[in-house]
Protein backbone atom coordinates (compact mmCIF):
# COMPACT_ATOMS: atom_id res chain seq x y z
CA UNK A 1 0.00 0.00 0.00
CA UNK A 2 1.70 3.65 -1.00
CA UNK A 3 2.04 5.69 1.42
CA UNK A 4 0.19 9.08 1.87
CA UNK A 5 2.23 11.77 -0.25
CA UNK A 6 3.87 14.14 2.65
CA UNK A 7 3.68 16.88 0.17
CA UNK A 8 0.98 17.47 -0.79
CA UNK A 9 1.08 21.38 -1.73
CA UNK A 10 4.15 21.01 -4.19
CA UNK A 11 2.67 21.25 -7.31
CA UNK A 12 4.01 18.78 -10.37
CA UNK A 13 4.13 20.96 -13.73
CA UNK A 14 1.54 22.46 -15.09
CA UNK A 15 -0.87 21.06 -12.25
CA UNK A 16 -3.32 24.06 -10.98
CA UNK A 17 -2.77 25.24 -7.56
CA UNK A 18 -4.00 23.48 -4.72
CA UNK A 19 -6.87 23.99 -1.94
CA UNK A 20 -6.15 26.51 0.60
CA UNK A 21 -6.49 23.59 2.94
CA UNK A 22 -3.50 21.82 1.59
CA UNK A 23 -1.04 24.61 2.63
CA UNK A 24 1.49 23.33 4.82
CA UNK A 25 0.26 25.42 7.63
CA UNK A 26 -0.35 23.91 11.22
CA UNK A 27 -2.33 26.25 13.70
CA UNK A 28 -2.08 25.57 17.56
CA UNK A 29 -3.89 26.62 20.39
CA UNK A 30 -1.20 27.17 22.61
CA UNK A 31 -3.98 27.23 25.72
CA UNK A 32 -4.74 23.90 25.19
CA UNK A 33 -1.30 22.08 23.54
CA UNK A 34 0.51 20.08 25.70
CA UNK A 35 3.74 19.70 22.95
CA UNK A 36 4.25 21.50 19.95
CA UNK A 37 5.31 19.99 16.71
CA UNK A 38 8.53 21.72 16.61
CA UNK A 39 9.39 20.66 19.77
CA UNK A 40 10.01 17.04 18.23
CA UNK A 41 11.04 18.07 14.59
CA UNK A 42 12.94 21.32 13.96
CA UNK A 43 12.99 20.31 10.82
CA UNK A 44 9.28 19.94 10.09
CA UNK A 45 8.12 21.00 6.69
CA UNK A 46 5.33 23.18 7.58
CA UNK A 47 4.94 26.82 9.10
CA UNK A 48 3.42 26.51 12.25
CA UNK A 49 1.40 29.18 14.07
CA UNK A 50 0.39 28.95 17.61
CA UNK A 51 -2.11 31.36 19.35
CA UNK A 52 -2.92 32.35 23.13
CA UNK A 53 -5.67 33.86 24.92
CA UNK A 54 -3.03 33.79 27.77
CA UNK A 55 0.30 34.44 26.48
CA UNK A 56 1.57 34.68 30.31
CA UNK A 57 1.73 31.01 30.32
CA UNK A 58 2.38 29.57 26.79
CA UNK A 59 5.16 27.57 25.45
CA UNK A 60 5.93 29.18 22.34
CA UNK A 61 9.22 27.23 21.62
CA UNK A 62 7.65 25.01 19.64
CA UNK A 63 6.21 27.01 17.16
CA UNK A 64 7.50 29.80 14.34
CA UNK A 65 4.88 32.39 14.91
CA UNK A 66 2.69 33.59 17.87
CA UNK A 67 -0.48 35.34 17.83
CA UNK A 68 -2.62 36.82 19.90
CA UNK A 69 -5.14 39.47 20.84
CA UNK A 70 -3.78 40.54 23.96
CA UNK A 71 -2.54 43.99 23.42
CA UNK A 72 0.59 45.74 24.32
CA UNK A 73 2.80 42.19 24.84
CA UNK A 74 6.59 42.02 24.01
CA UNK A 75 8.50 39.57 22.22
CA UNK A 76 7.70 37.09 20.96
CA UNK A 77 4.01 37.68 20.75
CA UNK A 78 2.55 39.39 17.47
CA UNK A 79 -0.58 41.32 18.17
CA UNK A 80 -3.63 40.64 15.85
CA UNK A 81 -7.02 42.68 16.09
CA UNK A 82 -8.75 39.20 14.94
CA UNK A 83 -7.35 36.15 15.12
CA UNK A 84 -9.31 34.61 12.31
CA UNK A 85 -9.07 36.99 9.97
CA UNK A 86 -5.17 36.92 10.02
CA UNK A 87 -4.73 33.30 9.94
CA UNK A 88 -6.87 33.64 6.85
CA UNK A 89 -4.40 35.62 5.58
CA UNK A 90 -1.53 33.45 6.10
CA UNK A 91 -3.19 30.53 4.98
CA UNK A 92 -3.54 32.25 1.69
CA UNK A 93 -0.35 33.86 1.62
CA UNK A 94 1.57 30.12 2.31
CA UNK A 95 -0.54 28.55 0.27
CA UNK A 96 0.30 30.87 -2.90
CA UNK A 97 4.14 30.41 -1.79
CA UNK A 98 4.56 27.01 -0.25
CA UNK A 99 7.66 26.05 -0.21
CA UNK A 100 9.40 29.54 0.09
CA UNK A 101 7.21 30.53 2.80
CA UNK A 102 8.42 26.45 4.62
CA UNK A 103 11.75 27.04 3.55
CA UNK A 104 12.19 30.51 5.50
CA UNK A 105 10.49 29.48 8.92
CA UNK A 106 13.14 26.47 8.56
CA UNK A 107 15.93 29.10 8.12
CA UNK A 108 15.34 30.83 10.45
CA UNK A 109 14.58 27.17 12.54
CA UNK A 110 18.36 26.28 11.77
CA UNK A 111 19.76 29.50 12.42
CA UNK A 112 18.83 30.37 15.81
CA UNK A 113 21.37 30.59 18.08
CA UNK A 114 24.35 30.39 14.98
CA UNK A 115 26.74 33.09 15.09
CA UNK A 116 26.33 35.50 11.89
CA UNK A 117 28.71 33.53 9.99
CA UNK A 118 27.01 30.23 10.12
CA UNK A 119 23.81 31.89 10.05
CA UNK A 120 24.20 33.74 6.56
CA UNK A 121 25.75 30.32 5.39
CA UNK A 122 22.62 28.69 5.83
CA UNK A 123 20.31 31.91 4.04
CA UNK A 124 22.77 31.71 0.91
CA UNK A 125 22.32 27.68 0.73
CA UNK A 126 18.62 28.22 0.78
CA UNK A 127 18.14 31.22 -1.34
CA UNK A 128 20.60 29.83 -4.17
CA UNK A 129 17.90 26.80 -4.01
CA UNK A 130 15.23 28.68 -4.44
CA UNK A 131 16.57 30.66 -7.30
CA UNK A 132 16.36 27.65 -9.40
CA UNK A 133 12.68 26.39 -7.75
CA UNK A 134 9.36 26.49 -9.52
CA UNK A 135 7.90 29.46 -7.12
CA UNK A 136 10.70 31.72 -8.54
CA UNK A 137 10.74 30.74 -11.51
CA UNK A 138 7.11 31.27 -11.64
CA UNK A 139 7.09 34.58 -10.55
CA UNK A 140 10.21 35.48 -12.85
CA UNK A 141 7.84 34.67 -15.97
CA UNK A 142 4.95 37.36 -14.83
CA UNK A 143 6.78 39.84 -13.06
CA UNK A 144 7.35 43.36 -14.85
CA UNK A 145 11.14 43.59 -15.46
CA UNK A 146 13.33 46.78 -15.71
CA UNK A 147 15.56 47.41 -17.98
CA UNK A 148 19.38 47.23 -17.61
CA UNK A 149 20.47 50.61 -16.10
CA UNK A 150 23.17 52.30 -18.37
CA UNK A 151 25.81 53.97 -16.20
CA UNK A 152 26.49 57.31 -15.40
CA UNK A 153 29.78 57.14 -14.14
CA UNK A 154 28.99 57.49 -10.74
CA UNK A 155 29.60 55.09 -8.47
CA UNK A 156 26.62 52.78 -6.34
CA UNK A 157 27.81 53.69 -3.39
CA UNK A 158 29.83 56.84 -2.40
CA UNK A 159 32.87 56.48 0.06
CA UNK A 160 33.46 59.74 2.33
CA UNK A 161 35.98 59.72 5.28
CA UNK A 162 36.24 62.40 7.74
CA UNK A 163 38.65 62.05 10.63
CA UNK A 164 37.65 58.71 12.41
CA UNK A 165 34.46 58.18 10.82
CA UNK A 166 33.48 56.49 7.15
CA UNK A 167 30.47 57.29 5.18
CA UNK A 168 28.77 54.82 2.71
CA UNK A 169 25.92 56.44 0.67
CA UNK A 170 23.69 54.03 -1.52
CA UNK A 171 23.63 56.84 -4.94
CA UNK A 172 21.48 55.11 -6.73
CA UNK A 173 18.45 57.70 -6.27
CA UNK A 174 16.79 57.57 -9.21
CA UNK A 175 16.18 53.12 -8.70
CA UNK A 176 15.84 54.31 -5.13
CA UNK A 177 18.85 52.60 -4.40
CA UNK A 178 17.49 49.48 -5.20
CA UNK A 179 20.59 46.80 -4.76
CA UNK A 180 22.09 45.12 -7.61
CA UNK A 181 25.74 42.92 -7.86
CA UNK A 182 27.44 46.62 -8.57
CA UNK A 183 26.17 47.98 -5.32
CA UNK A 184 26.88 44.90 -3.50
CA UNK A 185 30.24 45.15 -4.53
CA UNK A 186 31.04 48.60 -3.56
CA UNK A 187 29.87 48.16 -0.77
CA UNK A 188 31.74 45.54 0.88
CA UNK A 189 34.97 47.33 -0.93
CA UNK A 190 33.76 50.33 1.84
CA UNK A 191 33.24 48.33 4.69
CA UNK A 192 36.17 46.26 3.96
CA UNK A 193 38.30 49.48 4.88
CA UNK A 194 36.72 50.04 7.70
CA UNK A 195 37.43 46.53 8.92
CA UNK A 196 40.95 47.18 8.03
CA UNK A 197 41.55 50.57 9.45
CA UNK A 198 40.88 50.46 13.14
CA UNK A 199 41.38 54.34 13.49
CA UNK A 200 37.93 54.58 12.02
CA UNK A 201 35.18 54.48 14.64
CA UNK A 202 31.74 55.09 12.98
CA UNK A 203 30.67 53.84 10.13
CA UNK A 204 27.75 55.44 8.84
CA UNK A 205 25.09 53.63 6.05
CA UNK A 206 22.95 56.00 4.06
CA UNK A 207 20.83 56.38 0.96
CA UNK A 208 20.54 59.49 -1.43
CA UNK A 209 16.74 59.98 -2.23
CA UNK A 210 13.50 59.02 -1.12
CA UNK A 211 14.10 55.54 -0.26
CA UNK A 212 17.13 53.97 1.81
CA UNK A 213 16.83 50.79 -0.08
CA UNK A 214 14.43 49.45 -2.24
CA UNK A 215 15.36 46.37 -2.11
CA UNK A 216 16.78 43.82 -5.14
CA UNK A 217 17.28 45.39 -8.32
CA UNK A 218 14.68 43.83 -10.54
CA UNK A 219 16.83 44.27 -13.71
CA UNK A 220 18.86 41.98 -12.17
CA UNK A 221 16.71 39.00 -10.98
CA UNK A 222 17.09 35.69 -13.28
CA UNK A 223 20.47 36.94 -14.47
CA UNK A 224 22.63 34.84 -12.04
CA UNK A 225 23.79 31.11 -14.24
CA UNK A 226 22.21 29.03 -11.49
CA UNK A 227 21.59 28.98 -7.75
CA UNK A 228 24.77 27.11 -6.83
CA UNK A 229 26.95 30.29 -8.42
CA UNK A 230 25.07 32.78 -7.09
CA UNK A 231 25.48 31.08 -3.54
CA UNK A 232 29.18 31.45 -3.80
CA UNK A 233 28.95 34.79 -4.73
CA UNK A 234 27.20 35.87 -2.11
CA UNK A 235 29.59 34.20 0.17
CA UNK A 236 32.29 35.81 -0.99
CA UNK A 237 30.65 39.20 -0.78
CA UNK A 238 28.27 39.18 2.28
CA UNK A 239 27.86 42.83 3.41
CA UNK A 240 25.83 42.10 6.61
CA UNK A 241 28.95 39.13 7.47
CA UNK A 242 30.79 42.22 6.66
CA UNK A 243 28.49 44.60 9.53
CA UNK A 244 28.64 41.64 11.86
CA UNK A 245 31.81 42.15 12.77
CA UNK A 246 32.09 45.60 12.93
CA UNK A 247 31.07 45.60 16.71
CA UNK A 248 28.95 49.14 18.60
CA UNK A 249 30.39 51.13 15.07
CA UNK A 250 27.96 51.43 12.34
CA UNK A 251 24.90 53.52 12.28
CA UNK A 252 22.01 53.24 9.32
CA UNK A 253 20.26 56.49 8.50
CA UNK A 254 17.12 54.98 6.79
CA UNK A 255 14.23 56.74 5.15
CA UNK A 256 11.59 56.30 2.86
CA UNK A 257 9.69 52.62 1.89
CA UNK A 258 12.71 50.24 2.86
CA UNK A 259 12.29 46.97 0.93
CA UNK A 260 14.32 43.71 1.41
CA UNK A 261 18.03 44.67 1.29
CA UNK A 262 17.19 48.08 2.51
CA UNK A 263 15.24 45.96 5.63
CA UNK A 264 18.16 43.36 6.10
CA UNK A 265 21.09 45.56 6.04
CA UNK A 266 20.12 48.22 8.11
CA UNK A 267 19.15 45.52 10.73
CA UNK A 268 22.58 44.42 10.68
CA UNK A 269 23.41 47.65 11.89
CA UNK A 270 24.70 48.51 16.00
CA UNK A 271 22.07 51.69 15.52
CA UNK A 272 19.30 52.65 13.41
CA UNK A 273 17.98 56.11 13.26
CA UNK A 274 14.89 56.40 10.64
CA UNK A 275 12.71 59.49 9.47
CA UNK A 276 9.27 59.37 9.84
CA UNK A 277 8.21 58.70 6.90
CA UNK A 278 10.32 55.09 6.96
CA UNK A 279 8.14 51.94 5.96
CA UNK A 280 9.62 48.27 5.95
CA UNK A 281 8.94 45.36 4.77
CA UNK A 282 10.37 41.79 3.64
CA UNK A 283 8.86 41.01 0.43
CA UNK A 284 10.77 38.06 -0.77
CA UNK A 285 8.58 35.10 -0.21
CA UNK A 286 5.96 36.43 -2.63
CA UNK A 287 8.84 36.23 -5.22
CA UNK A 288 9.51 32.81 -4.13
CA UNK A 289 12.76 33.48 -2.53
CA UNK A 290 13.69 33.99 1.47
CA UNK A 291 15.74 37.36 2.58
CA UNK A 292 19.25 36.74 0.95
CA UNK A 293 21.06 39.98 2.19
CA UNK A 294 21.56 38.88 5.42
CA UNK A 295 17.81 39.23 6.89
CA UNK A 296 17.12 35.75 7.97
CA UNK A 297 20.18 36.54 10.88
CA UNK A 298 20.02 40.12 10.88
CA UNK A 299 16.09 40.82 11.65
CA UNK A 300 15.64 38.02 14.63
CA UNK A 301 18.48 39.13 16.17
CA UNK A 302 16.76 42.01 16.77
CA UNK A 303 12.76 41.24 17.07
CA UNK A 304 13.34 37.46 17.57
CA UNK A 305 12.36 34.39 15.82
CA UNK A 306 8.75 35.08 15.58
CA UNK A 307 8.41 37.61 15.07
CA UNK A 308 11.02 37.58 11.86
CA UNK A 309 8.89 34.87 10.59
CA UNK A 310 5.58 36.73 10.72
CA UNK A 311 7.22 39.89 8.61
CA UNK A 312 8.78 36.96 6.27
CA UNK A 313 6.19 34.99 5.50
CA UNK A 314 3.52 37.62 5.34
CA UNK A 315 5.49 40.59 3.99
CA UNK A 316 3.28 42.79 6.06
CA UNK A 317 4.53 46.47 5.87
CA UNK A 318 5.37 48.24 9.05
CA UNK A 319 5.33 51.90 9.53
CA UNK A 320 8.20 53.19 11.63
CA UNK A 321 6.17 53.43 14.86
CA UNK A 322 5.98 49.61 15.04
CA UNK A 323 9.45 49.22 13.70
CA UNK A 324 10.46 51.35 16.63
CA UNK A 325 8.31 49.70 19.24
CA UNK A 326 9.15 45.93 18.18
CA UNK A 327 13.32 47.13 17.53
CA UNK A 328 13.81 47.16 14.00
CA UNK A 329 14.38 50.55 14.18
CA UNK A 330 16.31 52.78 17.58
CA UNK A 331 14.98 55.96 17.24
CA UNK A 332 12.63 57.90 15.01
CA UNK A 333 13.88 61.48 14.03
CA UNK A 334 10.64 63.99 14.08
CA UNK A 335 12.19 66.71 13.00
Amino acid sequence: MRDADPFPWIREPEAPSGPLSDAPLEVIDLDVARVSPLAANATLARVVIGHSTNPTSADVEGVDIALTTSDGLGRPWVHVEDLDSALAAVRTVVARNPVASVVVAQVMRASEGLDAARALLVESLAYGMLQDGREHTEWLAHAHHHDHVVSDGQPDVEVDRVGDELTLTFNRARQRNAYRARTRDELVSGLELALLDDRITTVHLRGRGPSFGSGGDLSEFGTVHDGATGHLIRSAHNAAGLLSRMTERTVAHVQGPCYGAGVELSAACTTVLADVDTTMTLPEVAMGLIPGAGGTWSVPRRIGRHRAAWLAVTGETMDVDHALEWGLVDEVRRR
